[in-house]
């Protein structure tokens, strides 16, 4: 309260428009937070932003998985401790064991068609987000024909040096066909 009642009386004293938004206290105290307009002229939430800055890179980083390509998932994960995997096919605990899972499964991916997220809930604080999903994708598993398959996630991010870093993920099989595609995964 103290702060918004600041944020009221400043605005009070600096009458002017704020990029030609609103500047009532709430959204000139947003606007110099760093919110963002959305196009209808409100600004958008913290979840929104949230949103809006997390999943296309979720988006990038998973197709390129399902690709063969486990650098862009490197880079969305944070290599700082406490880090954990508990996969629908493969676990580990701190960076190392993260690693190396992500560089296995990575070689068994291939010819990614399709990779979705249906956000079922989503959270945001100061330092620490999440999202639950069921993601949806088709791509091909140890070489065989591309399949499509479903997990439910839940993803735990954490604020590091300004950008969401994955912390930790957990997701298992949506399905019951999607269970036996996930063996593949495993190493031999």
């Amino acid at each position: 309260m103290a702060v918004i009642g600041a944020a009221a009386a400043l605005t009070a004293t600096t009458a002017c428009d704020y990029e030609g938004h609103d500047t009532s206290a709430p959204n000139w105290l947003l606007l110099r937070l760093g919110r963002h307009p959305t196009e209808e002229g409100r600004l958008m939430t913290e979840l929104e932003d949230f949103l809006g800055d997390v999943l296309p890179r979720l988006h990038h980083t998973e197709t390129s998985l399902h690709n063969g390509d486990p650098g862009p998932r490197f880079e969305m994960w944070s290599h700082k401790d406490p880090v954990t995997l508990y996969g629908a096919a493969m676990a580990g605990v701190g960076w190392d064991q993260v690693g190396a899972v992500f560089r296995h499964i990575a070689d068994r991916f291939s010819d990614c068609e399709s990779c979705e997220w249906e956000v079922v809930a989503a959270g945001v604080s100061t330092d620490l987000a999440y999202i639950v999903a069921i993601e949806r994708t088709t791509c091909s598993i140890g070489g065989a024909p591309p399949s499509a398959y479903a997990l439910r996630s839940t993803t735990v991010l954490r604020r590091e040096d300004g950008a969401w870093k994955v912390v930790h993920r957990h997701a298992d099989p949506h399905d019951t066909a999607t269970a036996p595609l996930l063996q593949g995964l495993l190493p031999s």
